[in-house]
Protein backbone atom coordinates (compact mmCIF):
# COMPACT_ATOMS: atom_id res chain seq x y z
CA UNK A 1 0.00 0.00 0.00
CA UNK A 2 2.93 2.75 1.03
CA UNK A 3 3.90 2.57 -3.01
CA UNK A 4 0.18 3.08 -4.66
CA UNK A 5 1.25 7.12 -4.11
CA UNK A 6 4.44 6.43 -5.81
CA UNK A 7 2.50 4.62 -8.85
CA UNK A 8 0.45 7.24 -9.28
CA UNK A 9 2.87 10.03 -9.44
CA UNK A 10 4.43 8.09 -11.93
CA UNK A 11 1.92 7.23 -14.11
CA UNK A 12 0.88 11.37 -14.05
CA UNK A 13 4.65 11.78 -15.52
CA UNK A 14 3.92 9.71 -18.31
CA UNK A 15 6.44 6.96 -17.18
CA UNK A 16 4.33 3.83 -17.83
CA UNK A 17 6.08 2.10 -21.01
CA UNK A 18 2.72 0.66 -21.83
CA UNK A 19 2.11 0.70 -25.73
CA UNK A 20 -0.50 3.20 -26.81
CA UNK A 21 -2.75 3.09 -30.50
CA UNK A 22 -5.13 6.00 -30.58
CA UNK A 23 -6.51 8.82 -32.84
CA UNK A 24 -7.31 12.45 -31.30
CA UNK A 25 -8.80 14.82 -33.11
CA UNK A 26 -7.94 18.91 -32.51
CA UNK A 27 -10.29 21.62 -34.12
CA UNK A 28 -9.31 25.23 -35.48
CA UNK A 29 -9.27 28.08 -33.15
CA UNK A 30 -12.17 29.54 -35.21
CA UNK A 31 -9.32 32.08 -36.56
CA UNK A 32 -9.37 33.56 -40.14
CA UNK A 33 -6.55 35.56 -40.43
CA UNK A 34 -5.52 34.06 -43.31
CA UNK A 35 -8.96 33.20 -44.95
CA UNK A 36 -9.48 30.15 -42.27
CA UNK A 37 -8.10 26.85 -43.68
CA UNK A 38 -6.39 26.40 -40.27
CA UNK A 39 -8.57 28.21 -38.48
CA UNK A 40 -11.73 26.63 -39.25
CA UNK A 41 -10.28 23.11 -39.81
CA UNK A 42 -9.19 20.10 -38.04
CA UNK A 43 -6.41 17.98 -37.55
CA UNK A 44 -6.20 14.04 -36.80
CA UNK A 45 -3.25 12.39 -35.37
CA UNK A 46 -3.21 8.75 -34.45
CA UNK A 47 -0.21 6.32 -33.73
CA UNK A 48 -0.01 2.51 -34.12
CA UNK A 49 3.07 0.12 -34.21
CA UNK A 50 5.67 2.78 -34.52
CA UNK A 51 4.01 5.07 -37.29
CA UNK A 52 2.68 8.54 -36.99
CA UNK A 53 -0.83 9.15 -39.13
CA UNK A 54 -1.90 12.89 -39.85
CA UNK A 55 -5.14 14.17 -41.47
CA UNK A 56 -5.48 17.93 -42.00
CA UNK A 57 -8.58 19.02 -43.04
CA UNK A 58 -8.90 22.41 -44.36
CA UNK A 59 -11.36 24.96 -43.61
CA UNK A 60 -12.24 27.89 -45.65
CA UNK A 61 -9.65 30.02 -47.77
CA UNK A 62 -6.81 27.75 -49.74
CA UNK A 63 -3.94 26.27 -48.16
CA UNK A 64 -1.32 28.68 -49.58
CA UNK A 65 0.75 28.96 -46.70
CA UNK A 66 3.08 26.18 -44.64
CA UNK A 67 1.58 25.24 -41.16
CA UNK A 68 4.16 23.81 -38.28
CA UNK A 69 3.17 21.79 -36.17
CA UNK A 70 6.48 22.43 -33.04
CA UNK A 71 6.89 18.99 -31.54
CA UNK A 72 8.06 18.43 -27.42
CA UNK A 73 9.13 14.87 -27.35
CA UNK A 74 12.16 14.82 -25.19
CA UNK A 75 13.33 16.41 -22.34
CA UNK A 76 15.00 19.52 -23.50
CA UNK A 77 14.35 22.13 -26.50
CA UNK A 78 14.19 25.06 -27.42
CA UNK A 79 11.61 27.84 -25.32
CA UNK A 80 11.77 30.08 -28.09
CA UNK A 81 12.52 30.16 -31.87
CA UNK A 82 14.84 33.16 -31.97
CA UNK A 83 17.89 30.73 -32.91
CA UNK A 84 16.74 29.35 -35.79
CA UNK A 85 17.79 31.09 -38.79
CA UNK A 86 17.60 28.68 -41.53
CA UNK A 87 15.90 29.91 -44.66
CA UNK A 88 17.31 27.54 -47.50
CA UNK A 89 13.80 26.23 -48.21
CA UNK A 90 9.89 27.56 -47.91
CA UNK A 91 9.34 24.99 -45.54
CA UNK A 92 12.43 25.62 -43.31
CA UNK A 93 12.14 29.70 -43.16
CA UNK A 94 8.53 28.89 -41.92
CA UNK A 95 10.17 26.53 -39.42
CA UNK A 96 12.41 29.22 -38.09
CA UNK A 97 10.02 32.20 -38.33
CA UNK A 98 12.95 33.70 -40.48
CA UNK A 99 13.29 34.22 -44.35
CA UNK A 100 16.65 36.19 -44.05
CA UNK A 101 14.89 39.58 -43.76
CA UNK A 102 11.67 39.27 -41.48
CA UNK A 103 11.61 37.09 -37.85
CA UNK A 104 8.70 36.24 -35.89
CA UNK A 105 9.75 34.74 -32.67
CA UNK A 106 7.43 32.58 -31.41
CA UNK A 107 7.80 32.02 -27.64
CA UNK A 108 6.21 28.54 -26.31
CA UNK A 109 4.26 28.28 -23.02
CA UNK A 110 5.52 27.15 -19.88
CA UNK A 111 6.24 23.17 -20.14
CA UNK A 112 7.03 22.88 -23.67
CA UNK A 113 10.47 23.21 -25.21
CA UNK A 114 10.16 22.36 -29.12
CA UNK A 115 12.71 19.59 -29.90
CA UNK A 116 11.27 19.00 -33.50
CA UNK A 117 9.01 20.40 -36.35
CA UNK A 118 6.34 18.94 -39.07
CA UNK A 119 6.07 21.58 -41.62
CA UNK A 120 2.87 21.07 -44.10
CA UNK A 121 2.29 22.77 -47.18
CA UNK A 122 3.86 23.42 -50.87
CA UNK A 123 2.70 19.81 -51.32
CA UNK A 124 5.04 18.24 -48.97
CA UNK A 125 5.37 17.28 -45.38
CA UNK A 126 8.49 16.64 -43.79
CA UNK A 127 10.05 16.52 -40.20
CA UNK A 128 13.47 18.80 -38.79
CA UNK A 129 15.34 18.46 -35.67
CA UNK A 130 15.13 21.78 -34.45
CA UNK A 131 19.10 23.30 -34.24
CA UNK A 132 20.37 26.87 -34.04
CA UNK A 133 22.24 28.32 -37.39
CA UNK A 134 21.79 29.86 -40.89
CA UNK A 135 20.93 27.94 -43.50
CA UNK A 136 19.89 23.86 -43.48
CA UNK A 137 21.18 23.87 -39.52
CA UNK A 138 17.73 22.27 -39.44
CA UNK A 139 18.43 18.58 -39.55
CA UNK A 140 15.86 16.78 -42.26
CA UNK A 141 14.14 13.97 -40.36
CA UNK A 142 11.61 12.38 -42.75
CA UNK A 143 9.51 12.77 -45.91
CA UNK A 144 5.59 12.23 -45.10
CA UNK A 145 4.29 12.04 -48.38
CA UNK A 146 1.88 14.64 -48.28
CA UNK A 147 -1.22 13.60 -50.23
CA UNK A 148 -2.90 14.62 -52.16
CA UNK A 149 -1.25 17.86 -53.42
CA UNK A 150 -2.56 21.42 -54.20
CA UNK A 151 -4.02 23.99 -52.06
CA UNK A 152 -7.92 23.56 -52.32
CA UNK A 153 -8.64 19.60 -51.66
CA UNK A 154 -10.27 19.39 -48.57
CA UNK A 155 -8.33 17.23 -46.90
CA UNK A 156 -4.40 16.07 -46.44
CA UNK A 157 -2.89 12.92 -44.90
CA UNK A 158 0.40 12.40 -44.21
CA UNK A 159 2.17 9.34 -42.69
CA UNK A 160 5.73 9.68 -40.77
CA UNK A 161 7.91 7.07 -38.39
CA UNK A 162 7.95 8.17 -35.02
CA UNK A 163 11.72 7.54 -34.86
CA UNK A 164 11.91 10.86 -36.89
CA UNK A 165 10.71 12.51 -34.05
CA UNK A 166 12.59 11.00 -31.49
CA UNK A 167 9.85 8.39 -30.35
CA UNK A 168 9.51 5.35 -30.03
CA UNK A 169 6.29 2.91 -30.39
CA UNK A 170 4.04 3.86 -27.30
CA UNK A 171 5.37 7.21 -26.80
CA UNK A 172 3.37 10.40 -26.77
CA UNK A 173 4.40 14.26 -27.38
CA UNK A 174 3.50 17.96 -26.70
CA UNK A 175 2.61 19.61 -30.40
CA UNK A 176 1.84 23.31 -30.78
CA UNK A 177 0.39 24.75 -34.57
CA UNK A 178 0.96 27.89 -36.35
CA UNK A 179 0.18 28.92 -39.83
CA UNK A 180 2.31 31.36 -41.46
CA UNK A 181 3.92 32.45 -45.14
CA UNK A 182 7.52 32.24 -46.69
CA UNK A 183 8.03 35.90 -45.82
CA UNK A 184 7.66 34.89 -41.87
CA UNK A 185 4.26 36.68 -41.61
CA UNK A 186 2.09 34.63 -39.66
CA UNK A 187 -1.32 33.99 -39.16
CA UNK A 188 -3.77 34.20 -35.93
CA UNK A 189 -4.59 30.43 -36.64
CA UNK A 190 -3.89 27.40 -35.12
CA UNK A 191 -5.71 24.36 -33.39
CA UNK A 192 -7.70 23.93 -30.07
CA UNK A 193 -5.66 21.78 -27.56
CA UNK A 194 -7.82 19.02 -25.17
CA UNK A 195 -9.72 21.55 -23.12
CA UNK A 196 -10.54 23.53 -26.02
CA UNK A 197 -7.80 26.26 -24.95
CA UNK A 198 -6.37 28.32 -27.62
CA UNK A 199 -2.71 28.77 -27.95
CA UNK A 200 -2.95 32.53 -29.41
CA UNK A 201 -5.64 33.58 -27.14
CA UNK A 202 -6.42 37.04 -27.59
CA UNK A 203 -4.59 37.25 -30.84
CA UNK A 204 -7.77 38.88 -32.67
CA UNK A 205 -5.57 39.57 -35.83
CA UNK A 206 -2.91 38.20 -37.31
CA UNK A 207 0.28 37.95 -35.56
CA UNK A 208 2.50 39.44 -38.90
CA UNK A 209 5.95 39.62 -38.21
CA UNK A 210 5.57 40.32 -34.44
CA UNK A 211 7.16 38.08 -31.96
CA UNK A 212 4.56 36.16 -29.97
CA UNK A 213 4.00 34.41 -26.31
CA UNK A 214 1.45 31.57 -26.98
CA UNK A 215 0.03 30.70 -23.92
CA UNK A 216 -0.75 26.65 -23.99
CA UNK A 217 0.10 23.92 -26.23
CA UNK A 218 -1.90 20.14 -27.15
CA UNK A 219 -0.58 16.53 -26.16
CA UNK A 220 -1.00 13.37 -27.92
CA UNK A 221 -1.01 10.16 -26.57
CA UNK A 222 1.54 9.96 -22.70
CA UNK A 223 4.78 12.58 -23.31
CA UNK A 224 8.06 12.45 -22.12
CA UNK A 225 8.06 15.13 -19.30
CA UNK A 226 9.97 18.23 -18.97
CA UNK A 227 12.71 18.00 -16.58
CA UNK A 228 10.94 20.87 -14.33
CA UNK A 229 7.47 19.22 -14.58
CA UNK A 230 9.36 16.13 -12.95
CA UNK A 231 10.36 17.90 -9.95
CA UNK A 232 7.74 19.50 -9.16
CA UNK A 233 6.03 16.62 -9.41
CA UNK A 234 8.31 15.29 -6.86
CA UNK A 235 7.78 17.95 -4.84
CA UNK A 236 4.28 17.61 -5.06
CA UNK A 237 4.79 13.45 -3.96
CA UNK A 238 6.86 14.49 -1.33
CA UNK A 239 4.48 16.60 0.67
CA UNK A 240 1.39 13.88 -0.36
CA UNK A 241 3.80 11.09 1.56
CA UNK A 242 4.58 13.74 4.61
CA UNK A 243 0.82 14.61 5.15
CA UNK A 244 0.30 11.21 4.78
CA UNK A 245 2.58 10.24 7.73
CA UNK A 246 1.30 13.20 9.85
CA UNK A 247 -2.65 11.47 9.29
CA UNK A 248 -1.73 8.13 10.41
CA UNK A 249 0.10 9.80 13.76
Amino acid sequence: MKTAPLLIALASLGLSTAAFAQTMTYLGNGAGGFGGPVGGGSLQLSSAAGTLTGTYTRGGGQFNDILVLYIDSQAGGLTNTSTLGDNADGGRSATSGFDGTNRSTVTFASGFAADYAITIGNSFAVTYQLASGGPNSLVFGSNGNLSPMGNTQTSYTFTLPLSSLGLTAGQGFRFVATYLNTQAFRSNESFLNQNNADPFSGAAANIGSAPVTLSNFSTFGTPVPEPSTIVLSLISLAGFTALRRRNRR
